[in-house]
């Protein structure tokens, strides 16, 4: 954003004096800084990637956002400047920024979000990035934009240069905590079950009588998978039903490991968890349960049941 503000602030000089030449350097002096704020922010963006993507190709990420987010941080600017060659001492509205910059932000962040997903290695979650990076496009270009067409002609270097580091660092910070939050699912949870599990941990009524987290150790990888579930519940015990049972696999790791965690009143507590497949014990009476609350649920006839019961406290020693 300084570097940005520094060439906007030089092309004001030229588009004063006039001339196509002198307009075509103050626009191409814009463009630049522009790619030199998206190299850093590519470059930003891909060392933090490749620890969680070792194989992700990072010349290539560079590159595509170079050549796409260079151009919206050159029209981040673009309000100052236009007002810079009308000599205008007055930009537009804070209203019209905003807006602008929202709107620039949701065009930006679709193009750069599938521009960069494209160049995220096989496994990885794209359609995640493309929306962390609408989220934080759409915020950090409002915010360019108001910082960008504040200053008037009438502002001295030594202000405008300092706003533009205040500006870019607020940006920065915005567009970075969207695309952090966004980031684990990339290789984790999809992005609807993390929020679901954070209002079940934060605010757990009235979700909390619908739905219960539930983690799961996979037997092959070793590591944890977190999604929320629909239960029913007769004397403590939970029943979730595995709808389109062939399409998922989470159940699957129940039969090694029986030992699980379920959310329930914003806290994670032990349970022990069995699948009950129809016609085995105990199906009749959970699939019972689970129709009487949730009547409207239409279940196959070969969709498994999971019994979820705590696990006993244990007694201390006198």
């Amino acid at each position: 954003m300084t570097a940005a503000a520094a060439a906007a602030r030089g092309a004001d000089h030229l588009l004063v004096a006039g001339g196509p030449a002198a307009t075509a350097v103050a626009w191409t002096a814009v463009v630049a800084a522009g790619c030199i704020e998206a190299l850093a922010l590519g470059t930003a963006e891909a060392t933090l990637l490749r620890r969680r993507l070792p194989a992700l190709r990072a010349g290539r990420f560079v590159l595509v956002t170079v050549l796409v987010a260079g151009v919206a941080w050159a029209a981040g600017s673009a309000p100052g400047l236009l007002s810079a060659g009308t000599g205008s001492s007055a930009g537009p509205g804070l209203a019209f920024l905003l807006a602008a910059g929202a709107g620039v932000g949701v065009v930006t962040g679709g193009l750069l979000g599938a521009a960069q997903a494209a160049a995220l290695p096989r496994g990885a979650r794209r359609s995640a990035w493309v929306a962390a990076n609408l989220v934080g496009w759409t915020v950090a270009m409002a915010v360019v934009m108001v910082g960008a067409g504040t200053p008037s002609a009438a502002w001295a270097p030594g202000a405008v240069l300092p706003w533009a580091a205040l500006t870019g660092a607020l940006a920065g910070a915005l567009l970075g905590a969207c695309l952090g939050w966004f980031a684990p699912s990339l290789t984790g949870p999809p992005v609807h079950n993390r929020a679901v599990l954070a209002l079940l941990r934060r605010s757990p009524r009235p979700a909390g009588r619908a739905l219960v987290g539930l983690r799961v150790t996979g037997r092959r990888s070793g590591r944890l998978v977190e999604l929320p579930v629909m239960y029913a519940e007769r004397a403590g015990v939970l029943w979730v039903a595995v709808g389109h049972t062939a399409a998922k696999t989470w159940w699957r790791n129940l039969a090694d490991r029986p030992c699980v965690q379920v959310l329930r009143a914003g806290r994670w507590t032990g349970f022990t968890a069995q699948v009950v497949h129809r016609g085995g014990p105990g199906y009749a009476e959970g699939r019972a349960v689970y129709a009487g609350r949730w009547p409207r649920a239409r279940l196959a006839d070969d969709d498994v049941l999971v019994r979820l019961e705590p696990v006993p406290a244990a007694v201390p020693h006198t």
